[in-house]
Protein backbone atom coordinates (compact mmCIF):
# COMPACT_ATOMS: atom_id res chain seq x y z
CA UNK A 1 0.00 0.00 0.00
CA UNK A 2 1.03 3.67 -0.77
CA UNK A 3 2.78 4.99 2.57
CA UNK A 4 0.20 8.25 1.86
CA UNK A 5 -3.09 5.40 1.62
CA UNK A 6 -1.60 4.22 4.73
CA UNK A 7 -1.64 7.91 6.48
CA UNK A 8 -5.05 8.59 5.33
CA UNK A 9 -6.24 5.19 6.72
CA UNK A 10 -4.56 5.42 9.98
CA UNK A 11 -5.75 9.34 10.98
CA UNK A 12 -9.32 7.82 9.81
CA UNK A 13 -9.15 4.95 12.39
CA UNK A 14 -9.48 7.45 15.14
CA UNK A 15 -10.66 10.74 13.78
CA UNK A 16 -13.41 9.64 11.59
CA UNK A 17 -12.85 10.73 7.59
CA UNK A 18 -10.34 13.55 8.57
CA UNK A 19 -7.63 11.27 6.78
CA UNK A 20 -7.84 13.32 3.27
CA UNK A 21 -7.66 16.32 4.39
CA UNK A 22 -4.79 15.60 6.71
CA UNK A 23 -3.32 14.27 3.68
CA UNK A 24 -3.62 17.36 1.38
CA UNK A 25 -1.68 19.65 4.22
CA UNK A 26 0.79 17.01 4.21
CA UNK A 27 1.66 17.21 0.52
CA UNK A 28 0.89 21.08 0.91
CA UNK A 29 3.44 21.61 3.26
CA UNK A 30 5.98 19.11 1.45
CA UNK A 31 5.39 20.59 -1.86
CA UNK A 32 5.87 24.04 -0.61
CA UNK A 33 2.18 25.39 -1.28
CA UNK A 34 -0.43 26.96 0.24
CA UNK A 35 -3.40 25.56 1.07
CA UNK A 36 -7.05 26.87 2.51
CA UNK A 37 -8.72 24.65 4.73
CA UNK A 38 -12.54 25.55 3.65
CA UNK A 39 -15.21 23.70 6.20
CA UNK A 40 -17.32 24.86 8.73
CA UNK A 41 -16.26 25.08 12.11
CA UNK A 42 -16.45 21.32 13.95
CA UNK A 43 -15.01 19.60 11.15
CA UNK A 44 -11.82 18.93 12.19
CA UNK A 45 -9.77 21.65 10.42
CA UNK A 46 -7.36 22.50 13.48
CA UNK A 47 -6.49 19.07 14.34
CA UNK A 48 -5.61 18.48 10.95
CA UNK A 49 -3.26 21.63 10.79
CA UNK A 50 -2.01 20.72 14.15
CA UNK A 51 -1.21 17.08 13.05
CA UNK A 52 0.77 18.68 10.82
CA UNK A 53 2.84 20.74 13.12
CA UNK A 54 2.99 17.60 14.93
CA UNK A 55 4.88 16.28 12.12
CA UNK A 56 7.04 18.65 11.31
CA UNK A 57 7.49 19.97 14.90
CA UNK A 58 10.33 22.71 15.53
CA UNK A 59 10.08 23.59 11.72
CA UNK A 60 7.04 25.21 12.22
CA UNK A 61 5.82 28.96 12.84
CA UNK A 62 2.21 30.13 13.68
CA UNK A 63 0.60 33.22 13.62
CA UNK A 64 -2.58 34.86 14.26
CA UNK A 65 -2.69 36.97 11.40
CA UNK A 66 0.02 38.38 9.20
CA UNK A 67 -0.36 41.58 6.70
CA UNK A 68 2.72 42.93 4.52
CA UNK A 69 3.65 45.23 6.46
CA UNK A 70 3.81 43.11 9.81
CA UNK A 71 5.92 40.48 8.01
CA UNK A 72 8.78 42.75 8.98
CA UNK A 73 8.72 41.84 12.97
CA UNK A 74 9.88 38.26 11.36
CA UNK A 75 11.96 39.13 8.56
CA UNK A 76 14.86 36.58 10.47
CA UNK A 77 12.87 33.98 10.75
CA UNK A 78 11.03 33.61 7.05
CA UNK A 79 14.25 34.80 5.08
CA UNK A 80 15.22 31.27 3.96
CA UNK A 81 12.47 29.77 5.78
CA UNK A 82 12.20 26.11 4.39
CA UNK A 83 9.08 25.04 7.21
CA UNK A 84 5.23 25.30 7.61
CA UNK A 85 3.80 28.57 8.73
CA UNK A 86 -0.02 27.68 10.08
CA UNK A 87 -2.58 30.14 10.51
CA UNK A 88 -5.38 28.16 12.67
CA UNK A 89 -8.63 30.63 11.89
CA UNK A 90 -8.45 33.09 9.45
CA UNK A 91 -12.49 33.93 10.76
CA UNK A 92 -11.07 34.99 14.33
CA UNK A 93 -8.76 38.19 12.72
CA UNK A 94 -10.23 41.11 13.33
CA UNK A 95 -10.37 43.01 10.08
CA UNK A 96 -12.07 42.56 6.96
CA UNK A 97 -8.81 43.89 4.93
CA UNK A 98 -6.43 42.19 7.58
CA UNK A 99 -8.29 38.60 6.71
CA UNK A 100 -8.10 39.28 3.21
CA UNK A 101 -4.38 41.00 3.39
CA UNK A 102 -3.38 37.29 5.40
CA UNK A 103 -4.43 35.19 3.02
CA UNK A 104 -2.96 37.49 0.13
CA UNK A 105 0.33 37.74 1.13
CA UNK A 106 0.97 34.17 2.13
CA UNK A 107 -0.39 32.90 -0.92
CA UNK A 108 2.27 35.51 -2.84
CA UNK A 109 5.12 34.41 -0.11
CA UNK A 110 4.83 30.66 -1.03
CA UNK A 111 4.35 31.53 -4.60
CA UNK A 112 7.10 33.99 -5.42
CA UNK A 113 9.75 32.88 -2.26
CA UNK A 114 10.45 36.49 -1.58
CA UNK A 115 8.19 39.63 -0.20
CA UNK A 116 10.56 42.79 -0.78
CA UNK A 117 8.76 46.42 -0.19
CA UNK A 118 10.78 49.97 0.67
CA UNK A 119 9.18 52.85 1.47
CA UNK A 120 9.73 55.91 4.30
CA UNK A 121 8.05 53.57 7.15
CA UNK A 122 9.55 50.40 6.22
CA UNK A 123 12.04 48.23 4.48
CA UNK A 124 11.17 44.90 3.98
CA UNK A 125 13.05 42.27 2.17
CA UNK A 126 12.67 38.29 3.00
CA UNK A 127 14.38 36.19 0.11
CA UNK A 128 14.76 32.46 -0.18
CA UNK A 129 11.59 31.22 1.43
CA UNK A 130 10.59 27.92 0.40
CA UNK A 131 7.77 26.91 3.24
CA UNK A 132 4.42 26.30 2.77
CA UNK A 133 1.47 28.11 4.81
CA UNK A 134 -1.78 26.22 5.95
CA UNK A 135 -4.29 28.64 6.50
CA UNK A 136 -8.34 27.77 8.16
CA UNK A 137 -11.13 29.43 6.87
CA UNK A 138 -14.89 29.07 7.73
CA UNK A 139 -17.17 29.05 4.52
CA UNK A 140 -18.86 32.01 5.80
CA UNK A 141 -15.25 34.33 5.16
CA UNK A 142 -15.29 33.08 1.63
CA UNK A 143 -17.66 35.81 -0.03
CA UNK A 144 -15.73 38.42 0.86
CA UNK A 145 -12.63 36.66 -0.03
CA UNK A 146 -13.86 35.85 -3.62
CA UNK A 147 -15.64 39.35 -4.05
CA UNK A 148 -11.94 41.25 -4.12
CA UNK A 149 -9.73 42.13 -6.35
CA UNK A 150 -7.17 39.98 -5.01
CA UNK A 151 -8.49 37.10 -5.48
CA UNK A 152 -8.19 36.95 -9.17
CA UNK A 153 -4.79 39.09 -9.00
CA UNK A 154 -3.54 36.50 -6.20
CA UNK A 155 -5.37 33.91 -4.08
CA UNK A 156 -7.08 31.82 -6.98
CA UNK A 157 -3.67 30.52 -8.72
CA UNK A 158 -1.49 31.20 -5.95
CA UNK A 159 -3.42 28.77 -3.28
CA UNK A 160 -5.02 25.10 -3.23
CA UNK A 161 -8.41 25.41 -1.58
CA UNK A 162 -9.56 22.41 -0.05
CA UNK A 163 -13.16 21.64 0.56
CA UNK A 164 -13.86 19.32 3.81
CA UNK A 165 -17.65 18.60 3.81
CA UNK A 166 -17.68 16.51 6.96
CA UNK A 167 -18.79 16.80 10.46
CA UNK A 168 -16.53 15.10 13.54
CA UNK A 169 -19.86 13.35 14.45
CA UNK A 170 -17.73 11.27 16.87
CA UNK A 171 -15.10 13.98 18.10
CA UNK A 172 -12.04 12.82 19.45
CA UNK A 173 -10.05 15.07 21.47
CA UNK A 174 -6.11 13.86 21.34
CA UNK A 175 -4.21 14.37 17.82
CA UNK A 176 -4.14 11.27 15.26
CA UNK A 177 -0.61 9.34 15.68
CA UNK A 178 1.21 9.94 12.24
CA UNK A 179 4.44 9.59 11.24
CA UNK A 180 6.43 10.25 7.72
CA UNK A 181 9.09 7.68 7.76
CA UNK A 182 10.31 9.00 4.36
CA UNK A 183 13.39 10.89 4.57
CA UNK A 184 13.42 12.04 1.03
CA UNK A 185 12.69 15.76 0.40
CA UNK A 186 11.10 17.00 -3.15
CA UNK A 187 13.37 18.37 -4.20
CA UNK A 188 15.33 14.96 -4.91
CA UNK A 189 12.18 13.70 -6.76
CA UNK A 190 12.61 13.51 -10.78
CA UNK A 191 9.83 16.21 -12.13
CA UNK A 192 7.38 14.77 -14.22
CA UNK A 193 7.63 16.12 -18.09
CA UNK A 194 5.05 18.61 -18.74
CA UNK A 195 3.40 16.29 -21.73
CA UNK A 196 3.56 12.87 -18.94
CA UNK A 197 -0.37 11.85 -20.30
CA UNK A 198 -1.08 11.05 -17.08
CA UNK A 199 -0.23 14.81 -16.24
CA UNK A 200 -2.09 15.77 -18.52
CA UNK A 201 -5.44 13.73 -17.24
CA UNK A 202 -4.99 14.85 -14.10
CA UNK A 203 -5.24 18.44 -15.32
CA UNK A 204 -8.02 17.84 -17.45
CA UNK A 205 -9.67 16.26 -13.69
CA UNK A 206 -9.19 19.84 -11.99
CA UNK A 207 -8.84 22.33 -15.19
CA UNK A 208 -11.29 25.93 -13.79
CA UNK A 209 -9.89 25.73 -10.59
CA UNK A 210 -6.22 27.67 -11.66
CA UNK A 211 -5.08 29.06 -15.30
CA UNK A 212 -3.60 26.16 -16.70
CA UNK A 213 -0.16 27.18 -15.88
CA UNK A 214 -0.31 26.92 -12.20
CA UNK A 215 -2.34 23.61 -12.46
CA UNK A 216 0.58 22.92 -14.60
CA UNK A 217 2.75 23.84 -11.56
CA UNK A 218 0.92 22.78 -8.46
CA UNK A 219 0.10 18.91 -9.94
CA UNK A 220 3.63 18.28 -10.72
CA UNK A 221 4.53 19.52 -7.80
CA UNK A 222 1.84 17.26 -5.22
CA UNK A 223 2.92 14.59 -7.46
CA UNK A 224 6.10 14.57 -6.53
CA UNK A 225 5.34 14.97 -2.97
CA UNK A 226 3.83 11.78 -3.18
CA UNK A 227 6.55 10.05 -4.30
CA UNK A 228 8.49 11.53 -1.75
CA UNK A 229 6.20 10.18 0.76
CA UNK A 230 6.32 6.72 -0.36
CA UNK A 231 10.17 6.94 -0.36
CA UNK A 232 10.91 7.37 -3.73
CA UNK A 233 12.91 9.65 -6.30
CA UNK A 234 10.67 8.62 -9.10
CA UNK A 235 7.37 9.14 -9.68
CA UNK A 236 4.82 6.74 -10.21
CA UNK A 237 1.27 5.46 -11.68
CA UNK A 238 -0.04 4.91 -8.06
CA UNK A 239 1.01 8.75 -7.75
CA UNK A 240 -0.95 9.99 -10.22
CA UNK A 241 -3.78 7.55 -9.01
CA UNK A 242 -4.30 8.45 -5.06
CA UNK A 243 -3.39 12.44 -6.04
CA UNK A 244 -6.42 12.53 -7.74
CA UNK A 245 -8.43 10.72 -5.40
CA UNK A 246 -7.55 13.23 -2.96
CA UNK A 247 -7.67 16.10 -4.96
CA UNK A 248 -11.93 15.09 -5.42
CA UNK A 249 -13.44 17.69 -3.04
CA UNK A 250 -11.58 20.45 -4.75
CA UNK A 251 -14.14 20.05 -7.70
CA UNK A 252 -17.01 21.36 -5.12
CA UNK A 253 -15.75 24.46 -6.12
CA UNK A 254 -17.58 25.10 -9.39
CA UNK A 255 -20.74 24.82 -7.46
CA UNK A 256 -20.17 27.08 -5.04
CA UNK A 257 -18.06 30.18 -6.39
CA UNK A 258 -20.64 31.48 -8.80
CA UNK A 259 -19.79 34.10 -11.45
CA UNK A 260 -22.40 36.57 -13.10
CA UNK A 261 -19.79 37.92 -15.43
CA UNK A 262 -16.69 36.36 -17.55
CA UNK A 263 -14.87 39.01 -15.38
CA UNK A 264 -15.76 40.51 -12.12
CA UNK A 265 -18.54 39.97 -9.83
CA UNK A 266 -18.44 36.76 -8.27
CA UNK A 267 -20.41 35.01 -5.08
CA UNK A 268 -19.58 31.72 -2.92
CA UNK A 269 -22.38 30.32 -1.90
CA UNK A 270 -21.33 29.43 1.87
CA UNK A 271 -24.59 28.21 2.79
CA UNK A 272 -24.84 26.17 -0.07
CA UNK A 273 -21.45 24.60 1.46
CA UNK A 274 -23.09 23.85 5.04
CA UNK A 275 -26.00 22.16 3.52
CA UNK A 276 -23.87 19.80 1.36
CA UNK A 277 -21.98 19.18 4.32
CA UNK A 278 -24.88 18.06 6.29
CA UNK A 279 -25.98 15.92 3.80
CA UNK A 280 -22.97 14.24 4.08
CA UNK A 281 -22.09 13.78 7.32
CA UNK A 282 -25.17 12.26 8.95
CA UNK A 283 -27.64 9.56 7.13
CA UNK A 284 -30.95 11.53 8.39
CA UNK A 285 -30.59 15.94 8.74
CA UNK A 286 -33.31 17.09 10.05
CA UNK A 287 -34.36 21.10 10.65
CA UNK A 288 -33.25 20.42 14.38
CA UNK A 289 -29.97 19.17 13.17
CA UNK A 290 -29.44 22.54 11.23
CA UNK A 291 -30.87 24.50 14.06
CA UNK A 292 -28.32 22.69 16.66
CA UNK A 293 -25.41 22.60 14.71
CA UNK A 294 -25.13 26.35 13.50
CA UNK A 295 -26.75 28.02 16.20
CA UNK A 296 -29.76 29.25 14.79
CA UNK A 297 -33.58 29.25 15.09
CA UNK A 298 -36.10 27.45 12.69
CA UNK A 299 -37.66 30.31 11.23
CA UNK A 300 -34.11 30.82 10.27
CA UNK A 301 -33.52 27.65 9.00
CA UNK A 302 -36.84 27.60 7.24
CA UNK A 303 -36.10 31.09 5.50
CA UNK A 304 -32.43 29.79 4.23
CA UNK A 305 -33.42 26.37 3.18
CA UNK A 306 -36.09 28.24 0.95
CA UNK A 307 -33.64 30.11 -1.09
CA UNK A 308 -32.18 26.84 -1.99
CA UNK A 309 -35.94 24.97 -2.92
CA UNK A 310 -34.23 23.80 -6.08
CA UNK A 311 -31.83 21.64 -4.37
CA UNK A 312 -33.56 20.78 -0.97
CA UNK A 313 -36.80 19.06 -0.09
CA UNK A 314 -38.70 19.29 3.00
CA UNK A 315 -40.51 16.32 4.24
CA UNK A 316 -42.46 15.23 7.33
CA UNK A 317 -41.26 11.55 9.51
CA UNK A 318 -42.45 10.73 12.58
CA UNK A 319 -42.95 13.89 13.49
CA UNK A 320 -40.03 15.57 12.34
CA UNK A 321 -38.92 17.85 9.30
CA UNK A 322 -36.58 15.81 7.86
CA UNK A 323 -34.29 17.56 4.99
CA UNK A 324 -33.49 16.11 1.88
CA UNK A 325 -31.09 16.98 -1.57
CA UNK A 326 -32.78 17.30 -4.70
CA UNK A 327 -31.18 14.71 -7.54
CA UNK A 328 -29.33 17.48 -8.69
CA UNK A 329 -28.07 18.20 -5.62
CA UNK A 330 -27.40 14.21 -4.76
CA UNK A 331 -25.13 14.22 -8.55
CA UNK A 332 -23.11 16.70 -6.79
CA UNK A 333 -22.79 14.87 -3.32
CA UNK A 334 -21.56 11.86 -5.43
CA UNK A 335 -19.16 13.26 -7.48
CA UNK A 336 -17.29 15.26 -4.30
CA UNK A 337 -17.68 12.66 -1.70
CA UNK A 338 -14.30 10.73 -0.95
CA UNK A 339 -15.62 8.49 1.59
CA UNK A 340 -18.91 7.32 -0.52
CA UNK A 341 -18.48 3.13 -0.41
CA UNK A 342 -16.24 3.27 2.39
CA UNK A 343 -13.06 5.23 3.34
CA UNK A 344 -11.09 7.34 1.10
CA UNK A 345 -8.37 5.02 -0.17
CA UNK A 346 -11.01 2.02 -0.62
Amino acid sequence: MHRMAEIIKSVDKTHKRLGNMTAVNILGALAGKCVLNVAVAGTGKSTATNTVKQLFKDNVITFDSITRNGLKYYQKELDGFRGVVIIDDIGKIDTEYTRITTITTMAELTYSHEVKKSTNQIHLDISGFHGSALMNVQPVVMPRVVKRTDWDANIRDKTIRYYHLYRATEPTLTLPKVKLDSDIDITSVRPVKQDDPRLRALMAEYKGLWSKARALQHLRDLVRAMAAVDGRKRVKDEDFTLLAKILTPLKVEKHLLIKQDLEGKKTFRHNYMCLLTEFISYDVVTIDTICDNYGVSKATAYRILNIYHNEVLITPDKGQRVILPTPSMKKIIDEVDIYKGGGACG
